[in-house]
This record gives structure tokens, sequence and C-alpha cells, in this order.
């Protein structure tokens, strides 16, 4: 009965890969104008890898994926459409900020940086971004999201965090953006469709994505 239902129905359900605290922070309100828009349709979020997500999209067990661009990853099938560019930052608690003026990498040395995973395109823009700025060595801890801001309340160490993420932090004074006489390299954002994959319910909800 599941397969009968399935085949003569006019709604496709659409698979999302996603890097959700990002996602909600910048596209949650386009997903839920979708959602007003196109209720009887489900978005179904993978939350596994960008490398992981990207052949799962090749393969076409995904529909979408919005992510930032791997600028590494080239494929015939996958068309990247552009968004926005995100801005990675360094944030330290306002209460333990001891920095003033531009900080160097050597004026770091003696802090850990909080970092998403290895495999975290903010962590490998952010090793790219400083390879040729100097050779002093960086201490850093792979920490999710949430728990690198709770970390942040308690200690005066650095995280690394992409600046749209945390602007309500920033609003309320909870961190502080570290200036850096380094430039981290902004990083594209946006969403990845296989040009072979088409169908209205995902037509209608690349549109809404890219009303921001």
């Amino acid at each position: 009965m599941e397969n009968i239902e399935l085949k003569y129905t006019n709604i496709k359900n659409i698979n999302l890969g996603t890097h959700v605290t990002v996602f909600n922070k910048i596209l949650g309100k386009n997903l839920s104008e979708y959602y007003k828009k196109y209720s009887d349709v489900t978005v179904n979020i993978d939350r596994s890898d960008l490398s992981e997500q990207l052949m799962k999209l090749e393969k076409q067990e995904l529909d979408i994926v919005v992510a930032k661009k791997d600028d590494n990853y080239t494929n015939d099938k996958i068309q990247f459409i552009k968004l926005m560019d995100l801005h990675d930052i360094l944030i330290v608690n306002s209460k333990y900020n001891e920095f003033s003026g531009k900080v160097s990498l050597e004026d770091l040395k003696d802090k850990i940086i909080y970092m998403p995973r290895k495999s975290s395109i903010t962590t490998k823009n952010f090793f790219e971004s400083i390879k040729n700025v100097s050779n002093h060595a960086i201490h850093f801890m792979c920490i999710n999201y949430r728990t690198m801001l709770e970390m942040l309340k308690y200690d005066s160490n650095i995280g690394l965090v992409t600046k749209e993420t945390v602007l309500d932090e920033l609003n309320s004074k909870e961190i502080v953006q570290i200036a850096t006489s380094f430039e981290i390299k902004p990083i594209e954002y946006g969403i990845y469709i296989n040009i072979e994959n088409k169908f209205r319910e995902l037509k209608n909800l690349v549109q809404e994505l890219a009303l921001i």
C-alpha cells in the first residue's frame, strides 16, 4: 500500500542536506515561509558532513544541499547557486577580552582557538587563510557551535565562528569580535542541486531560499 501511495502521489518530499546551525540562523525564516505556502510538503534534514552530503546529492539520495562552498569540489552534474558571502571571525568573551588594536597570530600563542571539526569549510578556510602569514603553531580544539559558546562563557580562549550566526551575541556584547592583522577569506554560501533532479517542489524551495 505504501509503495502505491508513493507512486501516485502528486507531492514529493524533499531531502535537504545542511549544517543546521548556519541554516537556521540565515534561512530559517525562508523555510518557515515555504512551509506556509506548501504545507503538504515535508523537508527531511540530513546533518552529515558536506562531503558525504555531496556524494548523496550525486546519487540523488539528497535533492538539495545548502552549505558553504567547497572550492575543491567539482562535478558536472552538480550546480552551485550562490546566495551570499559569509564571514568567519575570531571572538572572545567580552569579560576576558585583553586585546586592543589588531591581533596577530603570535598574540594568540598562549590561547586555544575553538573551531568546528577539521572537515568543516570554516576550519579549512581559516588554515588556508593563514598559511602564508606565520609559521607559528596554532593551538586549537575542534568542538561544536553550542559547546563553543558555552565554554567561552567561562574562559579567555578564542572562538572561530561565522559572524552571521552570532549577531545576537555580538549585539548584546556577550562576546566581541577580535580585530586581526591577517584576513580570513569570506566564504560563499549557497545551494547545491543536481541538474538531473527536477521537480516542482524542489524548484519552489530553491526560489524561496533565494529570497534573502
